[in-house]
């Protein structure tokens, strides 16, 4: 993982990037030629009981408290793995706050975009038992942090099924954030892409240290 650069990363992660570019440029299209309130109504007219039971659960897997676990867990496998997760948890902590707080502060979710803001007559449909937010809404921290989670363990991992794996996570629970009118589309998009590109910070700074100890873990014995 030594000297990793940009161009490295997106080649050795093409089945996961690939896809992503393919589903972010059609989104990209959606919200150029359609209003943020017709695609979120063209997703909110979609809900069973199923999705209904399992996204409050699921949509939680892109929690900060599941990035956190994995930099604990990479200190098990290899120090450098473990820096890289806590560079691009740091980098999402802060720009998001900044985003959310001071650039698009108060930006409104769908909750009160379609019960104060939208001039049309259209009762959005909630998940039952849940209560979104009303404000803060651009970027998703859940995308955000999805993204950049599951993107740093497909990047580290060299198995192309993980890879896949952890772009279905990635998309789906995004998607979630969605479903349960957390947020609109451009709010995951926008999410999604900063978290890949946090992400790859990470992994460049962390590829810079030329330590050996890098290399070690938590279970490298010691040399008496």
């Amino acid at each position: 993982m030594y000297s990793l650069n940009v161009t490295e990363i997106i080649k050795k992660n093409r089945i996961f990037l690939l896809p992503y570019i393919i589903l972010l440029i059609i989104s990209i299209i959606l919200i150029i030629t359609q209003s943020k309130a017709d695609i979120h109504i063209a997703f909110n007219s979609f809900h069973n009981s199923f999705l209904d039971t399992v996204m409050p659960f699921y949509t939680n897997l892109g929690d900060g408290a599941v990035s956190f676990v994995l930099l604990i867990v990479f200190l098990f496998i290899k120090y450098r793995f473990a820096v890289a997760s806590a560079i691009s948890n740091i980098l999402v902590i802060v720009s998001t706050y900044l985003l959310k707080q001071i650039i698009f502060n108060n930006e409104a979710r769908p909750r009160k975009f379609f019960t104060e803001i939208y001039t049309e007559n259209y009762i959005l449909y909630l998940v039952p038992g849940t209560n979104p937010e009303m404000l803060d809404s651009f970027p998703s921290g859940h995308s955000t942090t999805a993204f950049a989670t599951y993107f740093l363990i497909a990047a580290v991992s060299n198995n192309q099924f993980v890879k896949v794996l952890m772009l279905f996570f990635a998309v789906t629970i995004g998607y979630s954030r969605i479903y349960m009118s957390n947020h609109f589309l451009q709010d995951v998009i926008g999410g999604s892409f900063l978290g890949i590109i946090l992400s790859i910070l990470g992994l460049l700074i962390a590829s810079g240290m030329k330590s050996n100890w890098a290399e070690k873990s938590l279970l490298t014995k010691k040399v008496s």
